[in-house]
């Protein structure tokens, strides 16, 4: 059992490194970007909500005048 799983083991290394060196190209799935997208606009929106929330005018200030 030991042996077999070792045997297994060695001949996936072994077919690894004996692949060409050649670059390899990877398709880059519409969806995978497409989220990788709205992940960055996320995280840019919620840095420009905390900026606005910093900012003090922002919020109306109360009315000062008497009646």
């Amino acid at each position: 059992m030991q042996k077999e799983r070792d045997d297994k083991i060695e001949s996936i290394k072994k077919s690894t490194t004996s692949s060409d060196d050649s670059p390899r190209v990877f398709a880059l799935h519409k969806n995978f970007y497409q989220m990788r997208i709205d992940r960055m606009r996320n995280a840019e929106m919620a840095r420009r909500n905390r900026q606005r929330l910093q900012d003090p005018s922002l919020f109306p200030s109360v009315p000062t005048g008497g009646l």
